[in-house]
């Protein structure tokens, strides 16, 4: 946000500019485990999309790039493992919950995210296409249902009925 304030009024005093930001699949649904980060990437595209609102009017776009399974060939992956190892001493009521979950993460972490080629030209095509189209989705939604789940569901209810199963 305290980037975007500061590149604002060179993009005013231009009389325009685009400014995309990185999102996740992460914004759209939730996972245990992830709270925070699912929380930093929901608030990221709620303010992405509440801005784009307000920037239009000075013809400044802000745009997301939603990589839907995560970026392959980054540390990502290596970096989110390690909160699979959450000392079970903490909070031993969680135990088995954890252990069940450890093995559904510890499978999806080995998942292939979309390449870095791929949003490095999602990320050049959104600032660079002229439209004011708001998100742009990096991979494939078969590879992460989630996603599938949140745009396909028509309710709340049908969504939870979708990913409670996941997480048992």
């Amino acid at each position: 946000m305290e980037t975007i304030r500061a590149i604002l009024p060179h993009f005013r005093s231009n009389k325009g500019g685009v400014i995309v930001n990185t999102s996740s699949g992460a914004g759209f649904f939730s996972t245990p485990i992830l709270s925070i980060y699912t929380a930093t990437k929901h608030a990221l595209e709620g303010f992405t999309e509440s801005v784009s609102y307000e920037l239009a009017s000075q013809n400044i776009q802000i745009k997301s790039i939603v990589p839907v399974n995560g970026i392959s060939g980054t540390n990502f992956n290596r970096s989110a493992s390690s909160m699979l190892n959450l000392d079970p001493h903490l909070a031993p009521s969680y135990g088995e919950y954890m252990g069940k979950l450890g093995q559904l993460f510890g499978g999806m972490l080995h998942m292939k995210g979309a390449p870095a080629s791929e949003v490095a030209a999602a990320i050049y095509n959104a600032s660079t296409d002229g439209t004011n189209k708001l998100r742009y989705f990096v991979g494939e939604t078969d590879e992460m249902p989630f996603m599938k789940f949140f745009y396909e569901s028509n309710t709340d209810e049908e969504y939870m009925s979708k990913m409670r199963p996941c997480f048992p």
